[in-house]
């Protein structure tokens, strides 16, 4: 099972990294963990992989 680290930095990854200056804020040290906008989990982008999750589980 992936460290709970490798997962944050997966799922900003997703979120943020586009461009290498959007990478950069992937690192550990410049995580914003009181960015509502990365952590809300009922946010509209994220509608279809909870459709997915929905449908096989």
């Amino acid at each position: 099972m992936p460290a709970r680290k490798s997962k944050i930095y997966v799922y900003l990854e997703v979120l943020l990294g586009k461009t290498g200056k959007e990478k950069d804020k992937v690192k550990d040290r410049n995580r914003d963990f009181t960015n509502s906008d990365h952590w809300n989990l009922n946010a509209e982008a994220l509608t279809p992989l909870r459709e997915f999750l929905i449908k096989y589980i």
